[in-house]
């Protein structure tokens, strides 16, 4: 009986810590990353622009910034990061047509030739990830560059599906 006695105080007591444990904020998301800065996300904003039909560029073998889309994100803290996820229905024939989605004018931390959308001689639905740091508080600008390699006919936001930024801002 001192046993089942001393059992049932154990498992009282387990519970009675494990509720008075829980967090006092129980709404706060925080992010536990493999490899990466881990931290709590403070917001998430998703952009999108539905593509009534492709938008054709040549261009060159050099990033360049294109006129649309582009959007506004306000970042709430100086030390934040922001994870970006950019999707984008891409086309190019007969050779590579590539796009990048920067900040500010800055590609990802991964650099200039990280975190872009790739094609080679067809059509293709793709989604690019990237980190970037160290940028201000307040409103960021965000872009799609292009290059292309011996691609006669490239198109971004091909076949009128919407093209889609998912900003995710993490404070370390």
């Amino acid at each position: 009986m001192k046993v089942k006695r001393r059992f049932l105080f154990v498992v009282a007591l387990g519970l009675a810590l494990g509720l008075a444990g829980a967090p006092a904020h129980a709404d706060d998301f925080f992010v536990i990353a493999g490899g990466g800065p881990s931290g709590k996300v403070l917001k998430t904003q998703v952009f999108t622009t539905f593509n009534t039909g492709a938008h054709f560029y040549l261009g060159t073998s050099n990033w360049a910034k294109l006129d649309n889309p582009q959007w506004t994100y306000t970042k709430l803290s100086p030390t934040s990061y922001l994870a970006i996820t950019y999707r984008d229905t891409i086309y190019g024939t007969p050779s590579w047509s590539e796009y990048q989605l920067r900040v500010n004018n800055l590609p990802s931390v991964a650099g200039a030739d990280g975190a872009f959308l790739a094609v080679a001689s067809g059509w293709h639905v793709s989604e690019a990830n990237g980190v970037w740091s160290g940028l201000p508080k307040g409103d960021l600008n965000l872009s799609i560059w292009h290059r292309q390699f011996s691609c006669t006919d490239c198109a971004q936001g091909n076949g009128g599906f919407t093209t889609s930024v998912t900003v995710t801002e993490i404070e370390k």
